[in-house]
């Protein structure tokens, strides 16, 4: 019943034609920055020395400034479910600019005090489709929802599934902190299958899969628009194409460093179906392989202000491929120069305990 709820609530969207905001042109859609000049994600987070409490995986930030950097400056609406000490809610107001509107999901009543003008926080569980109903009756429409909650898959294919159908063309959804190979069966199948059935409707414009992070885009915009070139990824180094899956994974361990993979086979009509997209999740688990190491020893139980957490060894997988990206008839596989390390490092001064 939710999920024809959804499905319902989804079409009706879809007519109203909501759509993500047009990027300036002056835009440098190649890095993803608003200018040279301009704040981007890691440079904010970089230099946030105290204040409210930050946490985010390095790779996250790479992803979000190539996928959103460009709407800096934009009217956007952005949700982040799972704010905890605030800081990240600065952080997306800072890099995209005070015009937009900010929205925060938390299951701690604490986290409310983190209101302001532009920012309004709900507090509830983002495992309850209610919760969801009556956040949209206030949201309405959403250009970026990030997932950074509970990280149990339930809460995660909530958030996905229960938002998907506000979502505007062109926006995106990123679940954050998939930290395991054992999410395939309770988190990446049941994805696969909500997602094949949007991209049987011709909703899906594009799936990314990087270590520990999902993006996912929403198509309905035209090719030809501003739109479509603020999201155009630019994939450096040499190309290599290939056929199949074999000779990926040949090309994926003998390819140089910094060049990527392009899967195309003619026969493969539409990637955005169950079983194709349950086929990329399942050979690219590794990139979410999780064996951490903190420092100081035990501080990510804590509210400790110090501390990083590191995936330490990095996988085969992890230290040859940065980035998975599924489009309709394709798929690009990104071969990283060098092996980068994949950690989250706490910013800021000012924390609050988890519930």
């Amino acid at each position: 019943m939710m999920l024809l709820l959804a499905v319902a609530a989804l079409l009706v969207a879809t007519a109203d034609a909501l759509t993500v905001r047009q990027a300036n042109s002056t835009q440098d859609v190649v890095s993803g920055s608003a200018s040279a000049a301009a704040t981007t994600f890691q440079s904010y987070y970089m230099q946030h020395k105290s204040g409210r409490g930050i946490w985010k995986w390095n790779n996250a930030l790479d992803a979000y400034q190539r996928h959103f950097g460009g709407l800096a400056g934009q009217p956007l609406s952005v949700a982040e479910v799972g704010v905890q000490s605030g800081g990240s809610l600065q952080m997306w107001t800072t890099v995209l600019g005070k015009q937009i509107k900010m929205y925060g999901l938390d299951i701690n009543p604490a986290c409310k005090s983190f209101e302001e003008p532009n920012v309004k926080v709900t507090i509830g569980d983002q495992a309850d489709w209610q919760m969801w109903e009556s956040f949209f009756v206030t949201a309405k429409g959403l250009d970026i929802l990030v997932d950074d909650g509970g990280h149990e898959p339930i809460q995660m294919l909530t958030s996905l599934k229960a938002s998907f159908a506000y979502i505007r063309p062109g926006g995106y959804i990123a679940i954050e902190d998939i930290a395991g190979m054992w999410y395939l069966d309770p988190m990446f199948k049941p994805a696969a299958s909500f997602i094949g059935q949007m991209g049987q409707i011709a909703l899906i414009e594009s799936v990314h899969i990087y270590p520990l992070l999902l993006v996912v885009r929403k198509a309905g915009f035209a090719q030809d628009s501003p739109q479509a070139q603020q999201g155009k990824l630019v994939f450096s180094g040499p190309k290599t194409e290939v056929g199949d899956f074999t000779a990926m994974w040949t090309a994926i361990s003998t390819v140089q460093p910094g060049s990527h993979i392009v899967l195309k086979n003619p026969q493969w009509t539409n990637l955005f179906l169950a079983d194709s997209l349950t086929n990329f999740f399942g050979h690219f688990i590794g990139l979410h392989a999780a064996t951490f190491k903190d420092t100081p020893t035990g501080c990510s139980t804590t509210a400790a202000p110090a501390c990083t957490n590191a995936i330490a060894p990095l996988s085969h997988l992890q230290s040859r491929v940065s980035g998975v990206h599924i489009f309709k008839d394709h798929a690009v596989i990104e071969v990283p120069a060098t092996p980068q390390p994949i950690q989250a490092t706490r910013m800021g001064t000012v924390w609050i305990s988890y519930r």
